[in-house]
């Protein structure tokens, strides 16, 4: 009787076959890793500005506190990301996180409520992240 070595060719194309999904798995995971890390580095980054720009208006004379003045012509983030924005590097690309402010006039009170929308692109779709903040009158 002959003693045979090795593996039979089913053998090894089971093993390949096994290694090819087990290989596929493993990369499929790293891209959603790195989409996931990439959106949240978006996100901290339009945090920042957005609390960074409110903090800024606060500090505006109360009359120059206005859409007009603050937009630069922006009125949706489309407008916004040609018009009124900041260019930032995340990761090793440059992204453009655009600005527009909503300004809500309080005459009685001598109060504007100022709210900041920060949108940018990722993968061909819009992202917001909005805030708002009180100008006062201090004359």
């Amino acid at each position: 009787m002959q003693v045979r070595k090795g593996f039979t060719l089913i053998e090894v194309l089971i093993a390949a076959v096994i290694a090819v999904v087990v290989l596929l798995g493993l990369l499929a995971a790293a891209l959603y890793f790195e989409k996931y890390s990439v959106k949240r580095a978006l996100f901290r980054e339009a945090s920042n500005i957005l609390y960074s720009r409110l903090e800024a208006v606060k500090s505006l004379p109360y009359q120059d506190v206005t859409e007009t003045k603050l937009n630069n012509g922006a009125t949706n983030c489309s407008d916004a990301l040609t018009k009124n924005y900041i260019e930032r590097t995340v990761g090793s690309k440059t992204y453009r996180f655009g600005l527009y402010y909503q300004v809500t006039d309080n005459p009685n009170y001598q109060v504007k409520e100022v709210r900041l929308t920060v949108c940018w692109k990722y993968r061909d779709r819009f992202n917001k992240l909005s805030g708002d903040t009180i100008v006062r009158n201090r004359q």
